[in-house]
């Protein structure tokens, strides 16, 4: 069963315990646009695209990140969501391949009360986003219970998906997750940092009390996916 995109989803509960402050105008969603061009007005849409100094800038403007520790989102979904989009921007082969709107796919663990937590503050930021444009590509989103392998494989089999977001709950499913992500070249990205060891390809992480970009560049690959060194420069690469 697939959940599409334009749902309104309640946002549950704040994240004190992670994140003692933050100052999310950074996106400024009510007029879509930045004077510095983070994010600029289009007749399309609104534009998010990357360089270098707007990555630091976002990553300078979190602070305090508590520590957390296993299958947990460190950093709050209304900052790793953005961020996480706007990495996407790096990615080459996307601006080659996709056609004229960037598919996601929110894999989530339906037993799991954490994953559902996840994905519904997930689906939340991403419907706050929608409207906006990456490199000129649309998004849209639909939610994807894993049952199985063999139903993910059959899912992205039939649906055009291009990226798989990893819920939390999800620690079990990691490599069948990837195994078939990168049979179908869909780039994974995910907010819990223990999954970029064991496959998935991007992922955001605390070190030293900081948030820090997790890139896994040989499943990044694998997915097909071609990130510029103006963004590998920014990350953790793991090999």
């Amino acid at each position: 069963m697939l959940v599409v995109a334009n749902r309104q989803c309640k946002t549950p509960g704040q994240h004190q315990d992670r994140i003692r402050s933050v100052d999310p105008s950074y996106l400024n969603r009510s007029s879509g646009s930045w004077n510095d061009g983070f994010i600029a007005g289009s007749t399309t849409g609104r534009t998010i695209f990357g360089v270098r100094s707007r990555l630091l800038l976002i990553i300078a403007m979190l602070v305090s990140i508590g520590s957390a520790l296993g299958d947990e989102v460190r950093v709050p979904e209304e900052i790793h969501v953005p961020i996480l989009l706007k990495i996407l921007t790096f990615d080459r082969a996307l601006q080659r391949n996709a056609s004229d709107r960037i598919h996601i796919a929110i894999i989530h663990a339906p037993e799991n009360a954490n994953s559902q937590h996840n994905r519904q503050l997930v689906q939340s930021n991403l419907t706050a986003l929608l409207g906006m444009t990456i490199n000129g590509l649309s998004f849209d989103f639909s939610s994807v219970p894993f049952a199985s392998p063999t139903q993910l494989d059959s899912i992205l089999t039939h649906e055009d998906f291009t990226v798989l977001y990893v819920t939390c709950g999800n620690s079990a499913n990691v490599k069948a997750i990837t195994t078939i992500s990168q049979k179908h070249g869909c780039l994974t990205m995910t907010g819990v940092e223990e999954y970029v060891h064991p496959g998935i390809s991007v992922g955001l992480g605390v070190e030293k009390q900081k948030p820090r970009i997790l890139v896994n560049l040989n499943s990044a690959r694998a997915e097909g996916a071609d990130f510029s060194a103006q963004l590998l420069a920014l990350c953790k690469v793991i090999k």
